[in-house]
């Protein structure tokens, strides 16, 4: 059980991270942008062997390649850097009105002002969907953890 949650909220993330990158590569004509579907595909292909090394070696313990995999890469990457970072610290502080000259300051990877709904709500939903995530593994490692002593 621990496993299909965790495997279906990293889907959920991977979905709608590469939407949001494939739509803002369409949004500012600019297709670069698009290679990070490439990304989520690589993503989903490692997460998927570590899943299955899990899944054959239940009784090494806890999955903790995945895990480690899965918490720097979804929660870590997308979801608190992307998600939370890049996108909903931005919203929250364009809309309590924080100067556009402070906003490129805090923000200076290719800082835009928020205008595309759709696009800045994607990227938000990252950072929501990371959370997810976070909440699986964390389930993940500890019914491992349990399994293991129950064993010894």
């Amino acid at each position: 059980m621990a496993v299909t949650v965790t495997a279906t909220t990293i889907a959920i993330e991977s979905v709608i991270t590469g939407v949001h990158h494939l739509y803002g590569a369409i949004l500012e004509a600019d297709l670069f942008g698009a290679h990070v579907v490439l990304v989520v595909l690589f993503a989903g292909l490692v997460t998927a062997l570590l899943l299955r090394r899990h899944l054959r070696r239940t009784r090494d313990g806890a999955p903790w390649g995945f895990i480690a995999f899965a918490s720097l890469f979804y929660v870590g990457w997308w979801g608190l850097f992307e998600g939370a970072y890049n996108h909903t610290a931005k919203q929250v502080l364009h809309l309590v009105g924080a100067s556009e000259e402070s906003l490129r300051r805090l923000f200076p990877v290719k800082f835009e002002v928020p205008r595309d709904a759709f696009f800045e709500a994607t990227g938000m939903l990252t950072f929501v969907a990371s959370l997810g995530v976070a909440w699986s593994l964390w389930g993940m490692a500890r019914y491992r953890e349990h399994l293991c002593r129950q064993a010894t």
